[in-house]
């Protein structure tokens, strides 16, 4: 199950179902074509109680629960825009990051070329449009090479 390179795309239940319901035909459409895998936990889970208690949102919460109960080998990456969501996941030793983080990866691997990067993200290269800019971007190509040369800070 996967879109193009083979890298599996798991949405938990919560952010498939609550947080995208405005997009949730196209949801449902890659769901049934096997695009993408919805994961749900229960939300008795110690997990999911303990982080919501912290204060992680209930969208990161269930995912990082969810990442915990995988074999610790095949752990898929959490990404979020949420700055503690990702120091919480960090903490309890998921690999983690931001959305810069994602197009680094997603370019190093080849899922995606520098060029589809560049415009993707074009639009933060406008100060009113803050919707998932890290906190360190300084234009597309110094933030690019400064995270594409550093080892990634998964754990924090």
């Amino acid at each position: 199950m996967a879109i193009g390179s083979g890298i599996p795309i798991v949405l938990t239940e919560f952010v498939a179902r609550r947080e995208l319901n405005s997009i949730q035909s196209e949801i449902d459409g890659l769901e049934n074509k096997r695009a993408l895998e919805i994961k749900a936990i229960a939300r008795r889970d110690q997990m999911f109680r303990e982080l919501t208690k912290r204060g992680v949102h209930k969208g990161e919460a269930e995912a990082i629960a969810w990442i915990l109960s995988e074999r610790r080998d095949s752990r898929p990456l959490f990404v979020s825009r949420d700055e503690g969501a990702v120091r919480a996941a960090r903490a309890n030793k998921v690999a983690a990051t931001d959305v810069m983080g994602l197009v680094v990866e997603a370019t190093v691997s080849g899922v995606i070329s520098i060029e589809q990067a560049r415009g993707a993200l074009a639009v933060w290269d406008d100060r009113s449009q803050q919707q998932c800019r890290p906190a360190d971007y300084k234009g597309f190509d110094r933030t690019f090479a400064h995270r594409k040369n550093r080892p990634p800070d998964y754990y924090g």
